[in-house]
């Protein structure tokens, strides 16, 4: 009898599985030239991915989530530094593990399984309540902590206080504690939790180690929201996983933009008027066009001068929606700081998402594994990203 359940439940979810697969069969790009679908301010060339009515269909499967500006905006959430002493400290990412949704790479030794059997005996009540949704461990140990004074470089804490499901993207940018952050790995944050978790970051402001910026002296949390991270350095912390790399991208990028920052801070370039400037006409052009069309573009491929830079897609209208006013600092920054005319072969947009929209799935798999990264909760794809 429970293999004959088993067997229906299979059967009823491979249509939604089959309809929330990323190809060309539930998505398309306007590539032709003579139709070509997109929209373009100066450098910067955004292409819509729009979803059919199959991909659409399923929506409500998705789930509903809060996006990380919103639940900072709502105070809905604490994100503090930790100690290296801390209980809080690596050992916790491993404790948390077994309550992971989602898939887990483990390491294969077998020190390393029993240590994750011996940690999920030693977890409280309270941990298993809060069941967070972590991230899949590394198995190259690429967010080894560095420390400062006995603290945390690559290590905060974050807890959920709101009744909200909360989506945390890797690339956004936070503000405060001891130095800026951009965070390393998508995290879902259940409702509710009761004791905080691990946020793997790495640094963005390496001048800086004492609590408060200069406009919040006292600040000794997160509080403030920058954006996303420009697609370059995206790569640098999704891809590389190296804080050397992020620090010699972050200063590459304040070089090209002229901006003079005694803490070497990645933020730092809004307070150039010429970036200002820029920035601002990039967003309030296509920041009204995706307000205005939202019912069916699930994402977005990125182009400036004669090459694609760029791809964000995600499960829904609704959460493409809910992160796209923080993906636009990501493209617009790439344009004002490395960007050039467009004039890039359609056909070359086509190729290009040819890797990504496959009905050969290994295909699509090979491509992410040389320029991108996907991001699955509960057998759900929420994110497909190239930089």
């Amino acid at each position: 009898m429970k293999k004959i359940l088993f067997i229906c439940f299979l059967l009823g979810c491979f249509p939604f599985l089959k309809a929330q697969e990323y190809n060309y069969q539930n998505l398309s790009v306007g590539f032709d030239k003579k139709d070509a679908d997109f929209y373009q301010f100066e450098k910067l060339r955004l292409y819509p991915i729009r979803a059919n009515s199959s991909f659409l269909k399923h929506q409500k499967n998705i789930g509903k989530y809060t996006p990380l500006q919103k639940a900072l905006t709502n105070k809905n959430i604490l994100i503090t530094e930790v100690k290296a002493d801390s209980s809080l400290s690596n050992n916790r990412q491993n404790n948390m593990l077994a309550d992971t949704i989602g898939v887990i790479e483990r390491n294969r030794t077998t020190n390393r399984q029993n240590n994750i059997r011996n940690n999920e005996r030693r977890r409280t009540i309270n941990q298993r309540q809060n069941n967070s949704y972590l991230p899949p461990q590394q198995r190259n140990n690429a967010y080894a902590p560095q420390q400062r004074n006995g603290e945390t470089v690559n290590t905060l804490t974050i807890q959920n206080t709101s009744k909200d499901t909360i989506y945390i993207m890797a690339g956004e940018i936070i503000q405060g504690g001891k130095q800026d952050r951009v965070i390393a790995q998508d995290i879902i944050l259940p409702p509710l939790m009761t004791t905080p978790i691990d946020l793997p970051v790495f640094c963005v402001e390496q001048g800086r180690w004492n609590y408060g910026d200069e406009e919040n002296k006292d600040s000794k949390s997160f509080k403030k929201y920058y954006g996303t991270a420009s697609l370059k350095l995206r790569a640098k912390v999704e891809q590389n996983k190296d804080q050397q790399a992020v620090w010699s991208e972050v200063r590459r990028s304040n070089n090209e933009n002229n901006t003079q920052t005694n803490t070497q801070a990645y933020t730092a370039q809004t307070n150039s008027k010429y970036f200002q400037e820029k920035n601002k006409k990039y967003i309030d052009y296509f920041q009204n066009i995706f307000l205005k069309n939202n019912k069916d573009i699930i994402g977005v491929v990125v182009v400036t001068g004669n090459e694609v830079v760029g791809c964000d897609m995600f499960a829904s209208p609704d959460l493409f929606q809910s992160q796209i006013q923080s993906l636009l600092t990501s493209y617009v920054n790439e344009a004002i700081t490395d960007g050039k005319e467009i004039g890039v072969d359609p056909e070359k947009v086509k190729e290009y998402m040819d890797n990504l929209l496959s009905n050969n799935q290994s295909k699509q798999d090979e491509f992410l594994e040389k320029k991108g990264k996907k991001f699955k909760h509960k057998n759900v794809n929420l994110r497909i990203s190239t930089f």
